[in-house]
């Protein structure tokens, strides 16, 4: 169909008109490009001039340019301003939160991260960097070796030409060669004797009255001085220590042991001593730290200025040189009234705070039987959105069911502080302790609830409880039953000994994997030092899809130490020689080369020496350690039960048995009564 011509000239028109208007307002776009461009540029050369001339010629922009330049190097070099949550997402672009296998974390870099630190929040202090520290070749034993790496790698080793047969038993093939795993790791000459004042701890206990104050006051200590009666009859020991961010402090549990015997072996009963230390180890005495779960009156710091006020020593000098007879009675009234208004100003703050040092106030009855009260304190702190949680955890006789039980303490609650703990379904012992604590991520938060605590129940064999801190009810959630385990993989000298707590949390985490670390401890019987020897072990703890496992165990770790004897008269191994690890202070990462990727991390833990005192101890390079044990080692990512588990299991139990054994007799050797 053909167009009729009309319509034809009127769109060829309209056409050649359109495509006119669109080629000038083309051309008019591109030359008002053209000119913001040239005024840009024009702008952009003389800019700099231009304000270089104003600063020179204003103090006020001189003043401005300078902080804007130190800015600058602040965030270049250590921007403590600067919250951990935009110094995480600053550097995450990087590195990955979340990494498939454990030895990917060989190869991660967290060096930018540590730049965005708060440095003002870490328990890390600059005298610690600054203190001298001596390395040492520390032994451990991996458990979960791929197997069939490792017979490959046996096979392909020259000197090893029996070995050529991959498919001979594993039992007969792997030697504790294979499992041993021998790296550096330093401790700090250093090491710090955490003191307390005993006499003003019995004095509080004798203020208090009730039974303890009458069992604490023997006849026989009736003609003794207050330093004789702490020296002959009180002993301290096993103190834990951690520390709260939000405090900037440490605050530690010890137990105070009484014997009017005047033996560490027959106490009367024990008591829990809190305190509160600096990042230097110094005591804050004083330290008020308010209850978690106690509202604070609006009101309450005003009434806190009246009563001050009332207390002030000054209030009577305005009469001084005016009127020496109404000076006189003001000074007598106030004597009168100090002591009544200083009990009214502890007793509305105690409703409210906990002040340390302080006897902690764990209920029980000092006075039936023996070894009384909590003893073997850890302590572990819950975190939430809006608090820290310090949680203790001990063991005390109980006198319904007439044994010892596991207890957990919150010393910053007033309601309810105190939860005894009991399996479900499952025999417990008639001396329950040695509990072990560790916080799982997937524990569910809730503002009515206080959540759980997951226990190290068992060493050998492996076994872990969940416990409600509501009701105290236990339940075992792992053990060597669940993974159809033989029952002689057993070895009962290992037992708990401090929390177990996770990797630097700078680090990324494994997929589906949780690791901590902890330190266990073991015990000798009648192999070394005649009787009795403990010492601190080093463990790493694997959690994946319900299954636990330890990947790497040290079996000894005295950080070269020359413990005291038994009776404190020298350091030789007689009878019972005792370092026993209590509590990891804290584990923190201050630096990393971006290059080797090699840690600059400290690791503080308090230990007992000979049930008499404790001391803290830091230990740099642990995450190392942990970490070369992937790279240097066939160590599987998973755990997975098998005909040969029982084998690898029961290998490396001999291994680590054997080589306790070793160090212990070689100690016992070389300190000779």
């Amino acid at each position: 169909m053909s167009v009729p011509p009309e319509f034809s000239k009127k769109d060829s028109s309209s056409s050649l008109t359109s495509a006119h208007s669109d080629s000038a307002s083309k051309v008019e776009l591109h030359n008002n490009k053209n000119n913001i461009l040239d005024r840009v540029t024009v702008f952009a050369k003389t800019f700099p001039r231009r304000l270089f001339q104003t600063i020179r010629r204003n103090k006020a922009y001189q003043l401005l340019a300078l902080l804007l330049i130190l800015l600058q190097v602040i965030l270049v070099t250590r921007p403590d301003s600067i919250t951990d949550t935009v110094g995480y997402y600053s550097a995450s672009f990087s590195n990955p939160a979340v990494v498939e296998h454990k030895k990917d974390l060989l190869n991660v870099d967290v060096s930018k991260i540590l730049r965005f630190k708060r440095w003002a929040k870490s328990p890390v202090s600059k005298n610690v960097q600054k203190q001298k520290f001596t390395s040492k070749l520390v032994t451990g034993f991996v458990n979960n070796i791929d197997i069939t790496k490792q017979k490959l790698k046996r096979k392909n080793k020259k000197d090893h030409p029996q070995d050529s047969n991959v498919h001979e038993g594993y039992e007969n093939l792997a030697s504790c060669e294979d499992f041993a795993y021998t790296a550096p790791m330093e401790h700090a000459d250093w090491s710090d004797i955490l003191q307390d004042d005993l006499i003003t701890a019995r004095r509080e206990m004798i203020k208090k009255g009730g039974l303890m104050a009458k069992e604490v006051q023997h006849e026989s200590e009736k003609d003794w001085s207050e330093e004789k009666i702490i020296k002959e009859h009180f002993f301290r020991f096993g103190s834990s220590a951690v520390w709260l961010e939000s405090e900037e402090c440490f605050v530690m549990y010890t137990r105070v042991m009484y014997s009017f015997k005047g033996s560490k072996r027959d106490d009367h009963f024990s008591f829990l001593r809190g305190q509160t230390f600096d990042r230097d180890w110094n005591e804050i005495k004083g330290k008020r730290i308010p209850y978690n779960d106690m509202q604070i009156p609006n009101d309450i710091e005003q009434e806190i200025k009246l009563l001050d006020a009332a207390l002030d020593q000054n209030q009577c000098d305005s009469l001084k040189n005016k009127d020496n007879e109404m000076f006189h009675k003001c000074q007598v009234e106030h004597t009168k009234n100090f002591l009544k208004n200083s009990k009214r100003k502890e007793e509305i703050l105690s409703n409210y705070f906990i002040t340390y040092p302080t006897n902690v106030n764990v209920p029980f009855d000092p006075s039936k039987n023996i070894h009384k009260g909590p003893q073997d304190p850890r302590v572990i702190v819950r975190k939430t959105n809006d608090m820290e949680d310090p949680i203790i955890v001990f063991n005390m006789y109980d006198e319904d069911e007439k044994k010892k039980r596991m207890f957990a303490f919150h010393p910053h609650r007033r309601v309810d502080p105190l939860i005894k703990l009991m399996i479900e379904g499952h025999p417990m012992r008639n001396d329950e302790k040695n509990w072990a604590p560790f916080l799982h991520e997937h524990t569910k938060e809730s503002a009515l609830s206080r959540g759980t605590l997951h226990f190290v129940y068992s060493l050998k064999p492996l076994e872990i409880l969940k416990c409600s801190l509501n009701d105290g009810k236990c339940e075992v959630v792992f053990g060597a039953d669940t993974l159809g385990l033989e029952k002689d993989n057993s070895y009962g000298e290992m037992r708990g000994g401090s929390q177990w707590i996770k990797l630097p949390d700078v680090l990324p985490t494994v997929k589906d994997k949780q690791i901590w670390v902890g330190f266990p401890k073991i015990h000798l019987s009648r192999s070394a030092c005649r009787n009795h020897y403990y010492r601190p072990m080093l463990s790493v703890l694997v959690e994946s899809n319900g299954v636990y496992n330890m990947d790497l165990e040290v079996p000894v770790l005295d950080f070269g130490l020359d413990v005291a004897s038994w009776d404190m008269k020298g350091s030789y191994c007689d009878l019972l020689n005792v370092l026993n690890p209590n509590n990891i202070a804290y584990w923190d990462v201050v630096n990393q080369d971006p290059h080797t990727k090699k840690y600059e991390d400290y690791l503080a833990i308090t230990m007992s020496e000979s049930d008499i005192f404790s001391r803290v101890m830091v230990i740099r390079g642990v995450l190392d350690y942990i970490l070369g044990a992937y790279k240097e080692k066939e160590i599987k990512d998973n755990f997975q039960v098998d005909e040969e588990s029982p084998i690898i299991l029961r290998k490396t139990l001999k291994c680590i048995a054997d080589y306790a054994s070793e160090q212990a007799k070689e100690y016992s050797e070389s300190h000779p009564r």
